[in-house]
């Protein structure tokens, strides 16, 4: 790859500049790799590998590589928690007698706030107090908060994510409503939520919609039907505009708690609002049939199912290899080889089948595959 760039540039050493060495190495990293699961460490050892060997190759030639080469260098694997090989660029470039600039910093934040191993968050507060000091006039952005504290929550890490959030206070940061969002999203019962509502009251922060879906995520986690029923009231009167992600939230709530009337009468109230169902909906929709036929033991909540995830293929809604696997995981319940031969099919020219599906595949239709 690296060869295409010298082939580019001839012998103009001249161009050979840190800021193209940036681009460079941005144009070869994935652009999907925030946030990552487990499932992709191959790919994220194999983003770091291509990084290693792309910056030494620019190092061999003589680039003058700076802030923007090694930010991105180390924001290409800090999604996927490589924090190990982060600290190595991080550390090379120091090494190199560069000073690290603002944007490598953020980028090394970024990668232990998605590193698991540092549970106590001791390496993720040592360098944002080295940071700190070497730049205590800095005035971190939105952007740069909202990414370390969305960083910390995905990886269910709540407490670290709270002393983030008052690290960044203690320095005089006014917390934006979307880093409250959160938050509130990432806590496991209203009394943390309710703690964080109280402290966006005396910062003078108003709720939005996105509060909203942020309290379902609660109420889903704690199975509180009656805080959720108490919520959509107060957000259909505050005169904020719902979408489909609040409609989603509310309506998993129910479904969580079994509550499969309920499901069906805020999927027919949103329709009747002319909310358009996403795949997340949908799948809630689904599972909550499934769960209805298997408490039940009645079919036609099964044939329900099918007719809903029927209408979702329609409607182009079919995105997630969960809501895939649901409906195999009915098929196999159900024998129909027929069905689960035809979803897999689909689901495999979609790269929508996972170990789960197969699973349920091989029941369904008897047959082993790998």
């Amino acid at each position: 790859m690296y060869m295409t760039l010298r082939r580019c540039l001839g012998n103009q050493r001249r161009r050979m500049t840190d800021e193209l060495a940036g681009l460079w190495l941005h144009n070869l990293k994935p652009q999907n790799n925030r946030g990552r699961r487990d499932a992709d460490v191959l790919q994220g050892e194999y983003v770091a590998s291509q990084m290693k060997a792309e910056l030494e190759l620019l190092k061999s030639e003589g680039w003058d590589l700076g802030d923007r080469a090694y930010s991105t260098a180390i924001a290409a694997v800090a999604g996927y928690g490589n924090s190990e090989v982060a600290q190595q660029f991080f550390d090379d470039m120091v090494d190199s007698g560069k000073k690290p600039g603002p944007k490598v910093f953020i980028s090394l934040l970024f990668a232990y706030s998605h590193d698991r191993k540092d549970r106590e968050g001791e390496r993720f507060f040592s360098t944002l107090n080295k940071f700190q000091l070497m730049y205590p006039d800095y005035p971190p952005s939105d952007a740069f908060v909202a990414s370390v504290i969305h960083g910390l929550c995905k990886q269910n890490r709540f407490e670290l994510a709270l002393e983030a959030a008052n690290a960044f206070k203690r320095k005089g940061v006014l917390l934006s409503i979307r880093v409250y969002n959160m938050l509130i999203a990432a806590c496991e019962d209203m009394t943390d939520a309710s703690r964080l509502l109280e402290e966006m009251k005396e910062e003078a922060v108003s709720l939005d919609v996105v509060s909203y879906g942020s309290l379902f995520k609660v109420c889903s986690k704690t199975l509180d039907t009656v805080e959720a029923e108490r919520l959509m009231r107060e957000l259909k009167a505050s005169g904020l505009e719902l979408t489909v992600k609040e409609w989603t939230g509310y309506l998993t709530v129910f479904k969580a708690a079994g509550c499969h009337e309920k499901v069906v009468a805020i999927w027919d109230e949103m329709i009747a609002n002319n909310i358009e169902p996403n795949s997340i909906a949908y799948g809630a929709l689904i599972k909550s049939h499934c769960d209805a036929m298997e408490t039940t033991r009645d079919p036609a909540y099964g044939k329900r199912a099918i007719a809903v995830f029927k209408d979702a293929m329609d409607s182009e809604c079919v995105t997630s290899s969960r809501l895939v696997t649901v409906m195999m995981e009915l098929y196999s319940k159900q024998r129909n080889a027929a069905a689960a031969e035809e979803l897999f099919t689909y689901a495999s020219s979609r790269k929508l089948v996972d170990g789960y599906c197969k699973k349920y595949y091989s029941l369904a239709t008897g047959k082993q595959i790998r």
